[in-house]
């Protein structure tokens, strides 16, 4: 029973956790080009290229994640060294995504739309694992108030 809910934790993290760079994705497309929060001038966007970097983002999302221990259900309850892994984790995903915008002139990408993607991907990285925290530690706590264990010990407790 402890197995299957630390199973379904841990694959429920990882979901959650490679979905990321999709909903900072929405988030930097809604705050963009949806509320023109950040626009100047209108400029027609080729959204296959966009989809393009969306996939690339999940692909080096994944590696970098995994590597970090983004996606361990274990690293949740770490005692120090979260906040670092996450900004290098970030850091990691979004390099090749800026230096391939740097040298790849054949499609053009929004450097503000990268960037609101990139702080999007961190806030929502730190709001779910600080999320998932609470919530466990909250369902943990209610869980191990109401657990009954029963203990047999030997009759003959002194050794003799």
């Amino acid at each position: 029973m402890i197995r299957k809910r630390i199973f379904f934790a841990d694959f429920f993290l990882r979901i959650v956790t490679l979905c990321l760079p999709l909903l900072a994705f929405g988030l930097a497309y809604i705050i963009k080009f949806k509320m023109n929060f950040l626009s100047f001038e209108v400029v027609p966007v080729d959204w296959r290229a966009y989809w393009g970097l969306l996939g690339l983002t999940i692909l080096v999302w994944a590696f970098a994640s995994k590597q970090f221990g983004l996606c361990a259900f274990e690293q949740l309850f770490a005692a120090g060294g979260k906040t670092r892994r996450m900004l290098m984790a970030c850091a990691i995903t979004y390099a090749p995504i800026l230096s391939a915008m740097f040298f790849y002139r054949g499609l053009s990408f929004s450097r503000v739309f990268v960037l609101l993607c990139a702080v999007g991907l961190l806030v929502l990285l730190w709001v779910t694992q600080v999320g998932l925290r609470l919530f466990i530690s909250s369902r943990r706590e209610g869980w191990l108030s109401s657990c009954r264990i029963l203990v047999i010990a030997p009759i003959n407790m002194r050794g003799n």
